[in-house]
């Protein structure tokens, strides 16, 4: 039987990041250049935040808005709060 695919480059460099709330996701692991880190220059901490910039960025854009059936709620409220509003003031100025 044929091997599928081989491992390659096995002196790569890898960041992981953990998440403080792991409901959702375990780790991320970020996979770094090989020409990004053979430059020089670059701190462990510079490489650790752009990671966790990236993972966070991805979250924040594939978070998808509040549900629809939470929606009513909050116009629920906002119209009860209003209606509460005008009949203060018409018992005020009455």
């Amino acid at each position: 039987m044929k091997r599928q695919g081989t491992v390659k480059g096995v002196a790569r460099r890898v960041v992981i990041v953990r998440p403080p709330d792991q409901r959702v996701f375990e780790e991320a692991i970020f996979i770094v250049r090989e020409d990004y880190a053979s430059s020089g220059g670059v701190s462990r901490e510079d490489v650790l935040k752009e990671a966790r910039r990236a993972a966070g960025e991805y979250l924040r854009e594939s978070a998808s808005p509040a549900a629809p059936s939470e929606a009513w709620k909050r116009w629920l409220f906002l119209g009860t709060a209003a209606a509460a509003a005008v009949l203060a003031l018409v018992i005020i100025l009455l």
